[in-house]
């Protein structure tokens, strides 16, 4: 005998295998998969494994059951010799009351062998095995590996079937095999189908099927194997990044003629691919689930005809997260005709709900003459030109829609409409009906209508697209958008539309060979018309396909990775392409020699300890320590760098950062000699993500990319270079606003520095894969694993850096104006959400905050004046020698900042010394001070203008020199402060809190004299005061600092403030010192003038990196040049109560929602 069946029950896909025959009325199913078993629901009904005809045979199986009152009763009878016309033949039933085993055959109770041996296994035991073997005329029965029944039956032949009997409980199987004397198995179909690569797969992924004849039934071999997973590896790339991708729920259909479907599921789980080798991408606990690849099952399905059937193969979702992550979607599949060998549907999975939407144009004839004829991939890029919709100025943009339903669709109930809109989706005229549709029902199951042709006539050059929405009389059955282009001689339709520069670099993933904007794709692309600059590919990829000259037919710009991570031979002679770059990302030699961070002990090896030791000789500093340290490439004691912190940091960074500069300046002008055009694009100026309350100075100690400010400038300081602003708040649990304060100090003082924030999406389902992230933010930083990251999450990061990253120069208020995102790992409708909101933005362009704000004084000086601290945590911290640099002159804007913007005040600006004399009491109401023991008698004297003139409140830290007659303090003896409680004056909340913190910097020197006292502990630690002018309150000292000594096991650039007490207090302060121009009861908000003179205000639910949640916060607006006289409120949103001094907006917010609400006041402020 040979196997001829063999169950699993991963999943329901196992069903496929089986018939089910009803003998009890409908119900619920019933059969079903259950934890790796098949449970028998009803009892009567039969289930047959499509086996085919049978005489001799053998039946093994395993069977448990549920107990009831503690008893183990059950009843399986197995039915051999079946006829499924006549639902009839032999059969053995094995039964149980709990007590003793009963056997059945042919209805009549049979003596069971050796029953003292089975009795006990059977009742007491978890499982039950049985087998069942027919010879000939004699029928065998073993149980639990015993012998229990021996009977003699006449010959016959049929099918096997299977029936829980009657008992309260429930029966499940989970272990079947059928074993026959039959002929083998004839092979009579095989099928091998890559898939189409429309949601985005790099590599075919196979769906392949082997039809064998095995008697009256048909035994499907089926495999999934190909992707990315047989990618070709390239052997010298140094680091873990490699490609993944995500398949759901893929499966196999055999549609019949008559319209009837069998579906094999091939597997319910997520299959997550991979590339290359990644210790932690399947690590037990914080990776992904390493599944079964190639994945392969086998099923047994009734006998057909595989000639005479369609082969339907597909899946419920797909993603590639490396470079066409928009592509991602589902479900989708395809219809292959075995007969004709030939796909002959390839698209959406239709339903009686879901339809496929094409949009189809001629391809652009000038463009196809673009390509050179000896182009190496010529017919790839020719393919691309005839799925995309490309057009020049003065050419007529024609169209027609093909549309795929099931071809029962009723199509007298079927209606499509249409209307063209620009690049941020607004419609250009009212709702049109598609013309004339043609009819044609290609296959069974299908049916394709085709419409007649619509025309946008000529347009300017710019992006457009079509929207288009079908419907079921009243119910929506599709609603979506195809984009266009239209180019000008010079100007690409992006850049003409006035998009954001938008681009996305997988830089450092093994063997990347597209990127969010492809010429060579096999199909349409609407994000390719969003994409300003290709990025990303490798270098010898470049090469290899010769695609740079592509870019520039499409008027992109390009933006290679050109360094030892993702190049090989770095040598410009290897690769003539860069010559015709825009932006490179490079490494100097010391880069590519060590980290640039001379910010704690461990990343001294390499350049970075040389030039400490040359620094050393210089200044008699340990010279020989040093050199002892830079010959064996070893960072030096904590000693010495503790002093090196404490006696000459400043200087010692000046020294550094210039022969850093002269190193970046050599790397420059290699550049040059191929390609005196590009600008540099690296990231920097400094990493935002494992930093804490960091300002413009950090750049000078992280990366050191930028030098003192009005010093000499470095070579990215040219105009035309830019930096990816590393921001990842939804990978690193840090809040939204950070990067764009940050952003707005650095370019306050580096006004010629151009920044793109990086806003990185989160993939569903695991961490993001940089172990930097897992360093900074334990473990592994944020996941998203329980559900897909929320658009409005990105739109919040994008409204926060073109209306939150407010600075003052003195003249004016500026805004971050680069308008320009590294847009990685987007999905469509992330795109399709910033077109909309950047149509607004477009309009809206900000001239300054809405009201009076909070400014928060970064200085230079202050800084350099003040108190550096170096933090190592000793034998308790994985990290000892990643130590934590920080200045708290420079933690107390950027602290404060953030503090202002929980309490609900409105955002604020920041300014240095140089914006004080540009600012009056119309622009502020707030003054946030570091300590000015640096400040220039200057900046004194205008810091009291502000208060005394002007009425602008002051909040001071630490040290208040020059100015301590208006906070009501005196000089005092420092004291250290360990414990600190709460004083009368603060609110009840607050009463019960109280703080111990050990950190050295935590100390204080003034005592009050007429300052009311906040927060009280070896010396007073908050003061708050009021003098004729108006208000001020002062911290002794630096907040930043409470409790710091409890963050370690991380590797950070400076620690948040984890002290309720402390940042409760400040809140408190901040709102109590502020004139609340406009203010919130919770969330975040912004108010702002655009250039026409309107006001508005956005309002985020944004809790990061705390969980979004519903919220309805109370929003306030004062003063009779705020408050409109009239005011249309959104549908989230009511009017509370409404005066000409005051208007006050009850919103309900969901999660994550935005709402943007013009206050029209009838009148150009």
């Amino acid at each position: 005998m040979k196997t001829v069946f063999k169950a699993d029950f991963k999943d329901e896909g196992a069903l496929a295998s089986w018939s089910s025959e009803q003998h009890a009325p409908e119900g619920y199913p019933d059969f079903r998969i259950t934890e790796g078993s098949l449970e028998f629901l009803d009892a009567g009904n039969r289930l047959l494994p499509h086996v085919p005809t049978v005489s001799d045979f053998m039946v093994e199986g395993q069977i448990h059951t549920q107990r009831i009152f503690g008893k183990n009763a059950f009843s399986l009878t197995v039915h051999f010799d079946y006829d499924p016309d006549r639902r009839c033949g032999r059969r053995l039933e094995i039964a149980s009351d709990g007590e003793n085993v009963r056997l059945y055959s042919d209805g009549r109770e049979v003596k069971a062998h050796n029953k003292k041996e089975i009795v006990p296994s059977v009742i007491r035991g978890k499982v039950i095995r049985f087998r069942i073997e027919r010879r000939k005329t004699r029928l065998i029965l073993v149980l639990n590996q015993t012998e229990c029944w021996q009977g003699r039956i006449s010959a016959g032949s049929g099918r096997i079937a299977l029936e829980r009997g009657h008992f309260a409980g429930s029966l499940y199987l989970s272990d079947f095999t059928v074993a026959a004397a039959v002929p083998d198995p004839v092979l009579i179909k095989q099928v091998r189908i890559p898939f189409p690569h429309f949601n985005g797969m790099p590599n075919d992924i196979f769906w392949q099927a082997d039809f064998w004849k095995n008697g009256d039934a048909v035994q499907v071999n089926a495999e999934l194997s190909g992707g990315v997973v047989d990618r070709e590896p390239v052997p010298w790339f140094p680091y873990h990044g490699a490609y993944a991708e995500m398949l759901t729920a893929p499966y196999f259909k055999i549609r019949f003629p008559s319209g009837r479907e069998i579906q094999l599921t091939m597997t319910v789980k997520l299959l997550n691919l991979r590339n290359g080798s990644d210790p932690y991408y399947y690590m037990e606990g914080i990776g992904y689930e390493k599944p079964e690849w190639p994945l392969k099952r086998t099923f047994h399905l009734p006998f057909f005809d595989p000639e005479k059937i369609l082969l339907v193969c597909g899946y419920e979702h797909y993603i590639c997260p490396v470079d066409v992550k928009f592509f991602a979607g589902g479900p989708s599949e395809i219809i292959y005709d075995p007969a004709l060998d030939k796909i002959v549907y390839a698209g959406t999975a239709l339903a009686d709900d879901r339809v496929n939407v094409e949009l189809f144009s001629a391809p652009n004839r000038r463009l196809l003459n673009g390509i050179r004829k000896d182009h190496p991939l010529k017919s790839a890029a020719e393919r691309y030109v005839f799925m995309n919709h490309y057009f020049f100025e003065g050419e007529k943009c024609d169209f027609h829609f093909r549309v795929s339903l099931k071809d029962d669709f009723p199509l007298d109930e079927f209606e499509m409409e249409y209307v063209f809109a620009n690049a941020f989706l607004e419609p250009a005229g009212p709702w049109k009906n598609l013309p004339g549709m043609k009819q044609e029902k290609p296959v069974p199951g299908l049916m394709q209508l085709t419409s007649g042709k619509i025309s946008g006539g000529k347009l300017k050059a710019g992006v457009y697209h079509i929207l288009f929405r079908c419907r079921q009389g009243r119910k929506l059955l599709a609603e979506d958008s195809r984009a266009f282009e239209v180019m000008s001689d010079r100007q690409s339709g992006p850049e003409a539309s006035c998009l954001p520069l938008l681009y996305s670099t997988p830089c450092e993933v093994s063997g990347v060979s597209g990127n969010e904007f492809d010429p060579f794709l096999p199909y349409a692309s609407d994000v390719c018309h969003y994409i300003s600059v290709a990025a990303g590919v490798m270098p010898h990829i470049v090469e290899k396909q010769q695609v740079a000259e592509l870019y520039k037919l499409y008027h992109r710009k390009w933006f290679p990775w050109f360094t030892p991570r993702t190049t090989e031979n770095q040598k410009y002679e290897n690769y003539p392409s860069i010559g015709s770059c825009d932006y490179i990302a490079l490494m100097s030699e010391w880069q590519k020699l060590c980290l640039v961070r001379i910010c704690c002990r461990a990343f001294y090896t390499g350049p970075q300890i040389q030039v400490l030791a040359e620094f050393g000789k210089l200044k008699k500093f340990h010279a020989g320590e040093l050199a002892r340290c830079a010959e064996k490439d070893q960072y030096p004691s904590l000693e010495i760098f503790q002093e090196l912190i404490d006696r000459h940091f400043c200087e010692w960074m000046d020294y550094f950062n210039e022969q850093f500069r002269r190193n970046l300046e050599q790397m420059k002008r290699e550049l040059e000699k191929v390609n005196p055009r590009a600008g540099l694009a690296n990231y920097g100026p400094l990493a935002i993500y494992p930093a804490a309350y960091k300002t413009a100075h950090s750049c000078q100690y992280i990366f050191s990319y930028l030098t003192r400010p009005g010093g000499r400038k470095s070579v990215y300081q040219d105009g035309k270079s830019y930096f990816n602003f590393a921001d990842l708040p939804y990978c690193c649990r840090h809040n939204n606003i950070k990067g764009p304060f940050m952003s707005a100090d650095i370019l306050l003082e580096y006004p010629n520095v151009r920044i793109c924030p990086e806003i990185y999406t989160p993939n569903k389902g695991g961490p993001c894969p940089d172990a930097a992230v897992a360093r900074a933010w334990p473990s592994l930083g944020m996941h998203w694993a329980s559900k897909p990251f929320p658009v409005n999450a990105t739109l919040k990061r994008v409204l926060e850096y073109v209306y939150g990253s407010i600075r003052h120069d003195g003249k004016s208020f500026r805004y971050w104006e680069e308008r320009g995102f590294h847009a990685r790992t987007w999905d469509r409708p992330r795109y399709l959400g910033l077109l909309r909101l950047w149509g607004f933005i477009e309009k809206h362009t900000p001239a300054r905050p809405a009201g009076r704000v909070c400014a928060f004084l970064c200085s230079e000086e202050c800084i350099r004046a003040h108190k550096y601290y170096y933090d190592e945590y000793g034998e308790k911290d994985l990290y000892t020698p990643y130590g934590d640099l920080f200045n708290t002159a420079e933690d107390t804007p950027a602290y404060a900042y953030e503090m202002s913007r929980i309490a609900g005040l409105n955002a604020g600006v920041v300014i240095n010394e140089k914006s004080l004399h540009g600012l009056t009491g119309q622009d502020i109401d707030v003054l946030i001070l570091p300590p000015l023991a640096g400040a220039s008698k200057r900046s004194i004297a205008e810091i009291r203008r502000l208060h005394e003139k002007e009425g602008v409140a002051l909040f001071g830290f630490e040290d208040v020199s020059g100015l301590e007659d208006l906070f009501g303090v005196k000089a005092a003896k420092a004291r250290q402060v360990h414990r600190i409680h709460p004083c009368a004056g603060l609110p009840d909340e607050l009463q019960r809190l109280s703080e111990y913190t050990e950190h050295r910097a935590v100390r204080g020197k003034y005592q009050a004299a007429g300052a009311s006292v906040l927060l009280d502990g070896e010396i007073p630690v908050l003061y708050s005061h009021k003098t004729r002018f108006g208000k001020t309150a002062l911290y002794n000292i630096p907040p930043t600092a409470v409790r710091r000594e409890d963050q370690y096991n991380r590797v950070g650039m400076g620690r948040d403030s984890i002290s309720p007490l402390i940042n409760s207090a400040t809140q408190f302060v901040l709102r109590g010192l502020s004139r609340k121009d406009v203010e919130t009861s919770c969330c975040k908000i912004i108010a702002f003038r655009d250039i026409a003179g309107h006001d508005y205000l956005v309002v985020e639910e944004d809790e990061q990196p705390l969980p979004e949640k519903v919220q309805s916060p109370l929003v306030t607006v004062r003063g009779k040049d705020l408050v409109p006289g009239k005011i249309d409120c959104p549908e989230n949103c009511s009017i509370v109560e409404h005066t000409p001094e005051l208007l006050t907006l009850r919103l309900h917010l969901k999660e994550n929602d935005i709402a943007i609400i013009p206050l029209f006041s009838g009148r150009v402020k």
